[in-house]
């Protein structure tokens, strides 16, 4: 893949992330009724390990450290230069006569 279109897949992984961390983060919407009681407090979550409030502030925010720090992890991973090229650029500095200005 050329410089662009790693580029490209940085952002979209950066859009999905964004959007799962939304969804993570989100209150749990109202899912109807549950038994006798309508509009009670035992309506279960509509996902796993979500208060119907939402996270609190603190698991707010290691989700979105950990999606932060997943989305750097990957965009070095993507936007590094290739080996080929870094084993190219030292083997063009190690000839005789060249100057690292040449690099």
């Amino acid at each position: 893949m050329n410089l662009g279109q790693r580029v490209v897949i940085v952002v979209a992984l950066g859009v999905v992330l964004v959007l799962v961390g939304r969804y993570l983060t989100a209150p749990v919407p109202f899912i109807g009724w549950t038994g006798y009681a309508p509009l009670t407090a035992s309506t279960l979550p509509g996902r796993l390990f979500a208060a119907r409030d939402g996270l609190g502030h603190i698991a707010n925010f290691f989700v979105w450290l950990g999606l932060v720090l997943a989305w750097c992890a990957a965009s070095l991973a993507l936007l590094r230069t290739p080996l080929r090229q870094r084993r190219g650029t030292a083997a063009r500095a190690a000839e005789p006569g060249s100057s690292s200005a040449d690099v």
